[in-house]
């Protein structure tokens, strides 16, 4: 598997939706989140739909979750209409007043 050019592991849904009734499950998916971290491979757990679920991943080490509990699929255009506007990036000139002196002196200027 480390010879793979892998980056990620994915959880399949049909360990996690039992994942808190069936101790098998359990282990598998504890397996798979060690193995994926002592690789230094991302682990994405699939059909997380409960917070129970998520809260056993957490404590697991799996942090990337997938499904339901987050958000139903959505096409790319509703997706980015839930997205924040982006933040403009342009840098604003700042300006101090040294004390007794008259004049402005810039601190920061716009890299444009």
């Amino acid at each position: 598997m480390q010879r793979l050019p892998i980056g990620r592991l994915k959880i399949d849904r049909s360990f996690i939706t039992d994942l808190l009734g069936d101790a098998r499950d359990a282990c598998i998916v504890n397996a798979v989140v060690n193995l994926g971290r002592a690789l230094g491979l991302q682990v994405i757990a699939e059909c997380v739909e409960t917070e129970a679920q998520r809260q056993f991943l957490l404590r697991s080490g799996c942090h990337d979750f997938q499904e339901f509990l987050f958000a139903p699929a959505l096409v790319a255009t509703d997706f980015g209409a839930l997205l924040p506007p982006p933040a403009d990036h342009r840098a604003v000139a700042l300006h101090r007043h040294r004390a007794g002196e008259g004049h402005d002196f810039p601190a920061a200027a716009s890299g444009d």
